[in-house]
């Protein structure tokens, strides 16, 4: 089965903020002043096509003024360092214990077969080279869950968000 394979960055920024110096967690304020510490976040994101440093510049840069200006946790940052990099091609991209790639007219077997394939090539690679946030687990996999009654949908999910972003979701 010859699958498609797209360009997927990784993103993420690093800074220091206002916050409560834990003695457990040295590393977390080590050679800063007292009521400081460092803070980091990061995210994968699937193009369609690559991208150029100057819309990568403009996508972290973008991302961070939004990210920034709405977390409450986020107190007076200072030092912030933001990267995008060309992290690998692939067919899935990882988000919050789910994947996606993008709905190029796959059936919902073909989704689920490629997302096997992908499953059991990370797996090869090991634990610590690439996290799966459980979906080596086959029966994890499903759908979108319906708030009201806690029900899971079938994987793939295809819900209304899924088409309106043109992506196809396994949820796990």
């Amino acid at each position: 089965m010859k699958e498609q394979k797209f360009p997927i960055y990784k993103f993420s920024a690093k800074w220091v903020q206002d916050g409560k110096q834990d003695p457990k967690y040295p590393n977390h304020h080590k050679g800063l002043p007292k009521g400081r510490i460092f803070n980091s976040t990061a995210f994968s994101k699937m193009y369609k096509e690559e991208k150029t440093s100057n819309e990568l510049y403009k996508i972290i840069t973008d991302w961070w003024d939004k990210y920034s200006g709405k977390s409450e946790k986020i107190k007076n940052p200072d030092k912030c360092v933001l990267t995008a990099i060309l992290s690998e091609h692939e067919t899935w991209c990882i988000g919050w214990f789910s994947h996606h790639t993008f709905d190029i007219g796959q059936t919902d077997e073909e989704a689920l077969l490629s997302f096997t394939y992908f499953v059991d090539r990370k797996v090869m690679l090991g634990e610590d080279k690439y996290c799966l946030m459980g979906a080596e687990d086959r029966w994890r996999w499903h759908g979108v869950l319906d708030e009201k009654t806690e029900e899971k949908t079938e994987a793939p999910c295809r819900c209304d968000g899924c088409k309106k972003n043109g992506v196809i979701r396994i949820c796990h």
